[in-house]
């Protein structure tokens, strides 16, 4: 859910009917009523039982929204989506891009994470499968009002496994579209979260958490205040048998 103003929120999600599966679905709230829910226009090429999901919409301004997704394309094979909420209602859903080497047969690309800047643009992310068993990131981000027509694979620290089976990944924006993207990967026999900076038109090497707490640690959360200030929620199985909740500040 965002909240572009004091008196307006947007919620996105899906819903189970009896003959598509899961339907991706939107809902908005103006002062304290909330609207009929509304079932997605997906892409032209979704077929009449194509199973669709909106996991994540974050706000440029308080008249515009973005939500991403996935639906099942005329392949058939589960891809990645975006739709754009104005003037109080959803836009027919568009397809975006996605690696090339994605194999969205086995397992989908889905954004579940989006985060944006104003009128600066947003930062969307998720992970996918490019074999049999291996999970790998990608992001891709909306300049202005244009999306990126190619999407860029995560980078990882050099201690990440052979098949790193990325997930968890979060975005959070600050200012300028300042982003930081956070993901779990496979290091040895524990997994572990890197922090990886972004602003636009580049990148910065991804950073682990200290060892002390990256053990069989996630991110759950995060959300950026200013550009040099990120607060991450998770977790952390800090000790043997033991998770303990962490609320982490991230400078940059």
């Amino acid at each position: 859910m965002a909240c572009p103003s004091s008196t307006s929120c947007v919620a996105v999600g899906n819903y189970l009917e009896q003959f598509h599966g899961r339907v991706a679905m939107s809902t908005s709230l103006v002062g304290d009523t909330w609207s009929q829910e509304k079932a997605a226009k997906l892409p032209k090429d979704a077929t009449d039982v194509s199973p669709s999901k909106f996991t994540s919409v974050s706000c440029v301004s308080t008249t515009t929204c973005w939500a991403v997704g996935s639906y099942l394309n005329s392949r058939p094979a589960s891809a990645p989506i975006a739709a754009e909420w104005s003037a109080g209602a959803f836009k027919r859903a568009f397809a975006t891009a996605y690696p090339n080497d994605a194999n969205l047969t086995s397992v989908p690309a889905v954004l579940t994470s989006i985060s944006c800047s104003g009128s600066a643009g947003c930062l969307a992310a998720r992970t996918y499968q490019d074999g049999p068993a291996t999970g790998e990131g990608f992001t891709i981000v909306l300049h202005g009002t244009t999306w990126s027509q190619t999407a860029r694979k995560l980078v990882l620290p050099f201690d990440h496994a052979t098949e790193p089976n990325l997930s968890a990944v979060n975005v959070g924006c600050a200012a300028s579209l300042s982003c930081i993207v956070s993901d779990r990967y496979t290091s040895g026999m524990d997994s572990r979260v890197a922090l990886t900076s972004f602003t636009p038109g580049r990148w910065g090497a991804p950073t682990g958490f200290p060892s002390e707490v990256n053990f069989g640690s996630e991110i759950d959360g995060i959300s950026c205040h200013q550009a040099t200030s990120c607060t991450a929620v998770g977790v952390s199985a800090a000790f043997p048998f033991t998770s303990k909740a962490t609320s982490t500040i991230i400078s940059r």
